[in-house]
């Protein structure tokens, strides 16, 4: 007698698998295990490996029943899935097992599979495409941000921080209500910065060299640093010094030293460049996500909840996500579920289509993608492709080509509207 199984449909991605195992099979196991606990458990009176059977069934009947369903519920499991070909998105639930001494074990399986869609009149979708302009303004204030970033700080005739000041600071603390201190160290810290604790900000604006302070600031329980977390900690800062941020002016000398440019100019103009063609990426995000929307709406199917799920914590921060609650971590995925469905529903159709049109990704295309990530990173090429075969990206990163892939056949057959040659 084999195994027999029954597949349910629960809707269109969640399926119910019923699983009835024979009782010679689980004999068979059973038998293994106990076998297994002969040899390994010290009974008195017995040598290793001569403990009567019964006697060992008898003193670890649970031990051996868990051992038995821990280990062939897995198995069996895999057998299914491997001989009806399903490929089960998430780590599947067990349920309702029911083993009894002489019967056969039965036992259901709840799990996730990809929806079985079609997608249609996804060729000729009209999407309108915009003249790209780059305004004077615009490369003003990217010159801006390049003063800002090249930026030195200087040590400040002033002697009151201000916000945005580069300050160094000694700092002392010791938790309250505890006989403990934290180590005294000197800091660098930009006054004012989002990054720095509201009440260090709030104290530290507006004092002088060699001036102290101290305050008090009650860490939350969720606090990133599991050594602050819950704690009530008083802290004792000097102000030491104080550097303020001066601009470089802008003109040929600066372009010299922020790149290879001879002069000013040349540096706007590659600043231009790189606006029109970001500008230009983004436009052509835009254009893709009007085409997958177009066609999303005539293409009706169930989107998986194990991958929305997934693509929720692809959009947060780890440590972010940990800081949360549970009421807050049930917000934050209401919250985002919607654009988490929306892109998981436009990566199964592109996927979908990839499959109709026959569109693959060659060997040599992974090998060069490899060389052009080599490059950016700089890193031997070698290094690069060792690094994704062993931490198992090169898969993702032909899943990704496949997508890119796709995505420029729906371009090429697309209706432009308003296109500039």
């Amino acid at each position: 007698m084999n195994i027999t199984s029954n597949l349910k449909e629960i809707s269109q991605c969640q399926k119910l698998l019923e699983i009835e195992v024979p009782h010679h099979r689980v004999e068979s196991k059973k038998e293994k295990i106990i076998k297994q606990y002969i040899n390994r458990v010290k009974i008195k009176g017995f040598r290793p490996g001569k403990a009567p059977k019964d006697l060992i069934e008898r003193l670890y009947k649970e031990e051996i029943k868990n051992d038995l369903i821990n280990e062939l519920i897995p198995e069996i499991i895999n057998e299914v899935f491997k001989e009806k070909k399903i490929n089960p998105l998430n780590s599947p639930v067990v349920k309702e097992i029911n083993y009894e001494h002489g019967k056969p074990l039965t036992f259901s399986v709840l799990f996730e599979i990809l929806p079985d869609f079609d997608v249609e009149n996804y060729k000729g979708i009209e999407v309108e495409k915009k003249k790209v302009d780059v305004k004077n303004k615009e490369i003003d204030n990217y010159l801006k941000s390049l003063q800002e970033r090249f930026a030195e700080f200087v040590p400040s005739k002033r002697k009151i921080v201000e916000k945005g000041d580069y300050v160094i600071i000694e700092i002392k603390g010791k938790y309250l209500n505890e006989n403990k201190e934290l180590s005294p160290e000197k800091l660098t810290v930009i006054a004012g910065h989002s990054s720095n604790e509201p009440v260090l900000n709030e104290n530290l604006i507006g004092m002088k060299i060699n001036e102290e302070k101290s305050f008090i600031i009650n860490f939350p329980n969720n606090y990133n640093d599991s050594k602050l977390a819950g704690k009530k900690v008083e802290y004792h800062i000097k102000v030491l010094s104080i550097k303020e941020r001066k601009l470089p002016e802008v003109n040929d000398d600066f372009a010299k030293s922020v790149g290879e440019y001879n002069n000013l100019n040349e540096l706007k103009k590659d600043i231009k460049e790189k606006i029109k063609e970001e500008k230009e990426r983004i436009q052509r995000e835009e254009m893709v996500e009007k085409i997958l929307e177009k066609i999303s709406k005539k293409t009706n199917f169930e989107v998986p909840k194990t991958l929305v799920d997934a693509q929720i914590m692809a959009m947060v921060r780890r440590e972010e996500f940990n800081r949360l609650n549970e009421d807050q971590r049930k917000e934050l995925f209401a919250k985002l579920k919607p654009e988490a469905e929306k892109r998981v529903k436009h990566y199964l159709i592109l996927r979908k289509i990839a499959k109709k049109e026959n569109i693959e990704v060659k060997e040599e295309e992974i090998e060069e993608e490899i060389k052009k990530l080599a490059e950016i990173n700089n890193v031997p090429y070698s290094v690069m492709k060792r690094e994704m075969e062993e931490n198992d990206r090169k898969e993702d990163l032909k899943n990704n080509l496949l997508i890119r892939k796709t995505v420029d056949f729906l371009l090429k057959e697309a209706i432009i509207k308003g296109r500039v040659q």
